[in-house]
């Protein structure tokens, strides 16, 4: 059976309901019983810090209004915070599990946009360069399929020589190639 990261924790109240799909998603593989969920619990903001400004990480956290909303989400809540580092921690605990077993998931969203700097359209940290940074002896190949492209992580192309994405997009927002980010415009994406 395939192991599932997600939590209860992943869910938080915002003005838009994009972070219920995640519960609706799990609960629906759960009762297919096509995975055995895993609470990761909840990420170090240290090792976030490594990937992103600390300054940025540290305003996240302690809901500092320009910093923690700059991703889209508002208002920041502590509900909000504990379902981001939860996310985050799915990222690594099913990257780990991946490692050693074969496959694994994490049920999640919100990562492509998240530069070093600062969060957008609504993702808050980079999960898929934080894997490329916590394994930097692993390559680390990123296919994200997305109606728009993911500058964030095209950006971490730059700093990270592990880290490739590729990127096939519907609409041409947060497109950006380089030696290491390939993208392709698909029209049929829609």
């Amino acid at each position: 059976m395939l192991k599932a990261c997600y939590s209860p924790r992943y869910y938080a109240q915002t003005h838009t309901n994009s972070m219920e799909k995640l519960t609706a998603v799990a609960e629906v593989l759960q009762q297919q019983q096509w995975v055995e969920l895993i609470d990761p619990g909840l990420i170090d903001i240290d090792i976030l810090k490594k990937l992103h400004n600390p300054q940025y990480v540290d305003a996240f956290f302690a809901g500092d209004s320009s910093f923690a909303t700059v991703q889209g989400f508002k208002p920041w809540n502590p509900q909000l915070r504990d379902a981001i580092l939860s996310v985050q921690a799915g990222q690594l605990v099913g990257a780990e599990i991946a490692l050693k077993e074969g496959i694994a998931a994490n049920i999640a969203q919100g990562f492509h946009h998240a530069s070093y700097d600062s969060g957008a359209a609504y993702c808050t940290f980079n999960g898929l360069a934080l894997i490329a940074k916590q394994f930097p002896d692993k390559r680390i190949f990123i296919l994200d399929c997305d109606q728009h492209g993911g500058d964030g992580t095209a950006i971490f192309t730059n700093r990270m020589p592990n880290l490739i994405n590729f990127g096939i997009f519907g609409i041409r927002f947060g497109c950006k190639a380089g030696e290491r980010s390939l993208t392709r415009y698909s029209s049929k994406a829609r």
